[in-house]
């Protein structure tokens, strides 16, 4: 049976930081917006904060849902290992590319902030894990080069925009 806690556990911090993937499920009371993450892409902060750096994707559900004060779910599930699965319940709060504490918080990533929509602090509200007998053990063999190609699209889009902004309004 698993356990409910308020507080991450340093087994916790060590757990998720070892996943690979991970799936972040949002909603506001409209459809439930379920995607995979990765890509070094979460920060762990402290016992009750972490972070998330969101990639441009299909669309903007994860923003809409936390503006709106939606529930957030984090699942953290063994690919290697020991069968695990990690589940942390989380409001959500967007932290733009104007907000103060954006530089701070990139610090946290390896990656330029170009290449990113925006940053999500997710306000720790308890945390359940279970140790999942029946899971199957699945192992990730590489990361897509379309992942990567798909960051550094956006990341150039959105320069060639503020370029064109910025020599439109002079003219």
């Amino acid at each position: 049976m698993g356990q409910h806690y308020t507080t991450l556990k340093s087994k916790d911090i060590a757990f998720i930081k070892r996943q690979k993937i991970f799936f972040v499920a949002s909603s506001s009371g409209q459809e439930v917006n379920l995607s995979p993450k990765g890509y070094e892409s979460l920060a762990i902060l402290d016992a009750q904060t972490l972070l998330y750096m969101d990639f441009a994707g299909s669309g903007n559900r994860s923003y809409r849902d936390a503006t709106a004060g939606g529930a957030f779910t984090l699942m953290f599930n063994a690919f290697e290992g020991e069968a695990n699965i990690t589940k942390v319940f989380a409001k959500a709060e967007v932290v733009g590319k104007a907000d103060t504490r954006f530089v701070e918080y990139m610090q946290h990533f390896q990656t330029s902030p170009t290449e990113i929509r925006q940053l999500f602090s997710f306000s720790y509200l308890c945390c359940r894990d279970k140790l999942w007998n029946g899971c199957t053990i699945y192992g990730v063999s590489k990361r897509t080069k379309v992942t990567e190609k798909m960051v550094k699209e956006y990341g150039r889009r959105r320069k060639t925009r503020r370029l064109y902004r910025s020599t439109s309004s002079t003219s």
